[in-house]
């Protein structure tokens, strides 16, 4: 077995550095399978196959959107909008929807484009008026969550064509096509990550923005490139949820924000930026949604819920910051 150093700065040992999974990363991974021995142990339901396929269904949301926040925080940012930019992508595309089935497509490019435009915006601010992205990105959370409310009323409205309905509920063989959507966008995200001067070049300004500037890196645009992306990550993600529910929900992104986040520091990706990889973050997230699948199969308190998760999460991170 060898090691060698990676583009994180930290050890990665043998074949797994090929999914680039740090020493974190590793401990990650061991505590998912025990956290998964755990709840087969705890649920006699956990493990049958219905259960299996709702829990990778529910996962699909949070990995996609967990994949647009660790662009953000590789690049020494943070994107707290991210769970308002899922309600008002999933209000809009619904509603637009009420209009036919024909209006599919123009619902979900739209969708898009809002969520992309939400991410621009929040780059211009954080990148041109040198503003903390966690100030940014609060202030953003908090109007675009209004205008969702605005715009629905406050309940939900609208519905999925048939097409969307199947992308929900669907399958192909035995996996969720929610599942494989998430897939197919971490393996994408992956290679651009590890293998193109974009993934290079976020790297770079996470660990040193000056350093990246002088050596002729394009830091503004890449920033601005970034935050764009984890806004049309989150507009993804608030299509995916749309086509799981069926309806559009102002209050279907609440949480995801700082799900994501926990996700992707979990994974080993530092919030200074410039160390991490989806690889840490994909494991974060099959963490989190074990986590609240087994505690909906334990009938446990939405209350408490809260409070094992935070739990679980705080001594997580401790034992990371321990190690480092």
């Amino acid at each position: 077995m060898r090691l060698s150093f990676g583009e994180s700065g930290e050890k990665e040992i043998g074949w797994i550095s090929k999914f680039h999974l740090t020493s974190q990363g590793i401990a990650v991974l061991i505590g998912f399978v025990g956290l998964f021995c755990v709840a087969a142990i705890l649920s006699p339901t956990f493990l049958k196959p219905t259960n299996l396929f709702n829990l990778a269904r529910q996962a699909a949301p949070l990995a996609i959107v967990s994949v647009g926040q660790t662009f953000a925080i590789l690049v020494g940012g943070i994107d707290l909008s991210v769970g308002s930019i899922i309600s008002l992508t999933s209000c809009i595309l619904c509603t637009m929807m009420m209009r036919g089935d024909v209006w599919t497509l123009p619902s979900i490019l739209v969708a898009l484009s809002i969520g992309s435009l939400i991410g621009l915006t929040n780059g211009i601010i954080v990148t041109l008026r040198r503003v903390p992205p966690f100030v940014v990105t609060l202030g953003m959370m908090t109007i675009i969550q209004g205008i969702a409310l605005i715009y629905t009323g406050g309940y939900p409205t609208g519905r999925v064509s048939p097409v969307i309905q199947f992308i929900g509920a669907g399958r192909f063989g035995p996996f969720p096509i929610l599942t494989l959507l998430a897939f197919l966008v971490v393996l994408i995200s992956l290679f651009v990550l590890r293998k193109t001067a974009f993934g290079r070049y976020t790297y770079a300004i996470g660990a040193n923005e000056n350093v990246a500037y002088l050596s002729g890196i394009k830091t503004l645009s890449q920033k601005l490139a970034v935050y764009t992306l984890c806004g049309f990550m989150a507009a993804v993600a608030g299509i995916s949820l749309s086509a799981r529910l069926t309806v559009g929900d102002p209050f279907v992104g609440q949480g995801f924000e700082l799900d994501s986040i926990a996700a992707v520091v979990m994974g080993g990706t530092s919030l200074s930026g410039g160390i991490g990889g989806l690889g840490g973050t994909v494991l974060g997230v099959l963490i989190i949604s074990t986590i609240n699948n087994l505690l909906n199969l334990l009938n446990v308190s939405g209350f408490y819920q809260h409070v094992v998760k935070g739990i679980v999460i705080i001594i997580s991170i401790t034992l990371y910051k321990g190690r480092s």
